[in-house]
């Protein structure tokens, strides 16, 4: 699975990678990007092929999900979801998954 998180979420570098051998060990390819954008054209960029997308709390608009072909979830490392394009996930039927009582 392509697996990408978009954007930094306040947790030391290293803590990313290692998680991220794990996912790697498993057949998984992940990629970090440790800036945020909420430009729409960057994003779509960023999300192109991805199935898994992780985000924080920037917003992650309709426009952007509905380019994601192959977008199956987006995990937010927040407790809220009203900043993911919602319409667009029903639409697509991609799962959104959040950290409640984050």
């Amino acid at each position: 699975m392509n697996i990408s998180l978009l954007e930094p979420i306040g947790v030391p570098e290293e803590m990313i990678e290692s998680l991220a051998e794990g996912l790697k060990k498993q057949g998984h390819v992940f990629t970090y990007y440790d800036t945020k954008t909420t430009d729409v054209e960057e994003l779509k960029r960023r999300s192109a092929g991805q199935e898994i997308v992780m985000i924080a709390n920037n917003p992650y608009p309709d426009e952007v999900v509905r380019s994601c072909d192959s977008l199956k979830a987006i995990a937010v490392a927040f407790t809220g979801i009203d900043h993911v394009g919602l319409a667009a996930c029903r639409e697509k039927k991609i799962d959104i998954l959040n950290c409640a009582g984050y």
